[in-house]
């Protein structure tokens, strides 16, 4: 059976906007991304011990996207206390960021390099995102749409 889900058009837009002693700063940048009808939006409840969020792989399966398919991936804290820390991995390397209360994290493809150097070393596929909150049961908001 062929697919009767459109091609569509992603748009995502970023503002910031701050007044400091009568002076406005900030910007919007909007970025449009075609995608072929892939998105994962869920609320998962993150333990405090590391687990799984998602899986990049080269198949679309439950639980995981096709990594190189990534046009945009949000994951956002909702809860109103505690933090997250959020780990994306590759097959060797991995770095980990915190989210605090109502917070969001935002990429916008699968490409990471984590070294140990003050040099860039080489892009890598990411293989996993995980997460632990500090606290109790932490909500988050995941939204991950691939073409």
């Amino acid at each position: 059976m062929a697919t009767t889900v459109t091609a569509v058009e992603l748009t995502s837009t970023i503002t910031e906007s701050i007044s400091l002693n009568g002076q406005t700063y900030g910007n919007t940048v909007t970025k449009s991304s075609e995608v072929v009808g892939n998105v994962i939006q869920r609320v998962l409840a993150l333990p405090t011990s590391q687990a799984n969020i998602l899986l990049f792989g080269a198949n679309d399966e439950a639980g995981q996207v096709v990594g190189d398919s990534i046009v945009y991936l949000r994951i956002t804290n909702l809860d109103d206390t505690n933090y997250v820390q959020l780990n994306f991995q590759t097959a060797a390397e991995n770095y980990s960021v915190k989210l605090n209360a109502l917070e969001s994290y935002v990429i916008m493809n699968n490409q990471m390099d984590a070294v140990n150097t003050v040099t860039m070393g080489t892009l890598e596929d990411m293989t996993k995102c995980s997460g632990k909150s500090n606290g109790d049961l932490c909500d988050i908001e995941i939204l991950c749409v691939s073409s």
